[in-house]
């Protein structure tokens, strides 16, 4: 099966149902073009129909308009695979809340929560880090 396809009317049809206003969105009607085909990528969740392909790219788009340069180039850089998707930083920072952790244990299970608290804390460090 080949890449689907998506005409300037069809553009047109979408922007009509879903009542765009052009000079009130930041992309512009080839970003959408561009984002709806990346979408039906995704055949299993829009089944290639345009209404429900736009909706979903016209979310990730007005959430964040570069949304899809982000994807791409984090796709290009790290694949499929997300879970390469941290910094050595943030891989030395998750081993050394484990460190605490484990070392927290070994003085008593108090000290565990507090262990615990770093790791979280850590976690959304990261989680907030890697928002922009």
């Amino acid at each position: 099966m080949g890449r689907p396809t998506i005409s300037n009317a069809d553009i047109e049809y979408v922007s009509r149902i879903l009542k765009i206003k052009w000079g009130d969105v930041c992309y512009t009607k080839d970003t959408l073009k561009n984002a709806m085909l990346e979408e039906m990528e995704h055949e299993d969740v829009s089944n290639d129909d345009l209404i429900i392909t736009a909706k979903i790219a016209v979310a990730h788009l007005n959430e964040d308009p570069k949304y899809y340069e982000k994807l791409n180039v984090s796709m290009s850089t790290f694949g499929n695979d997300i879970l390469f998707c941290i910094s050595t930083f943030d891989v030395i920072l998750i081993i050394i809340a484990i460190l605490v952790f484990a070392f927290a244990l070994k003085l008593s299970w108090k000290y565990s929560v507090a262990a615990g608290v770093a790791i979280g804390i850590g976690y959304k460090f990261i989680d907030l880090k890697g928002s922009d």
